[in-house]
């Protein structure tokens, strides 16, 4: 009976497997590999004493497969805004670098953990920091 249960186990484990590869179809094994691809929502964002998220709709990020993000916003007046840019992600340390122009030397690396991406800035006397969660 015990051999009958674990062969169960494994065609079941083996058929979830098969039907989650069959779904990835345009994607190579590298790209799977590559969890942090995809969308973040903006989930907290701070500025000094003061809560900044409440002024938008939503904040997304998009880091793509060719190497590319998008950070989409809309204000709640309804202005809409997007940046684009170059980004490397950095396994071994768990970071994302970010370069928002081609020709710029501005690069500035946060913290990717657990599909949370961290920002934090220092914009003048007070600390900025706002939180990407993957979707």
């Amino acid at each position: 009976m015990g051999k009958i249960k674990l062969k169960s186990t494994l065609a079941a484990g083996a058929a979830t497997l098969m039907l989650c590869l069959g779904n990835i179809k345009d994607s190579t094994l590298k790209d799977v590999a590559r969890a942090y691809l995809g969308e973040y929502e903006c989930s907290y964002a701070r500025l000094g004493d003061k809560e900044y998220l409440e002024g938008f709709d939503f904040v997304r990020l998009e880091l793509k497969k060719d190497g590319t993000y998008r950070l989409t916003f809309k204000e709640k007046t309804g202005k809409k805004h997007a940046e684009t840019g170059r980004y490397e992600y950095d396994e071994s340390a768990k970071k994302l670098r970010f370069c928002p122009r081609e020709d710029s030397a501005f690069k500035k690396e946060f913290p990717l953990v657990d599909g949370v991406l961290t920002v934090t800035a220092q914009i003048g006397n007070q600390q900025l920091i706002v939180c990407f969660t993957q979707k």
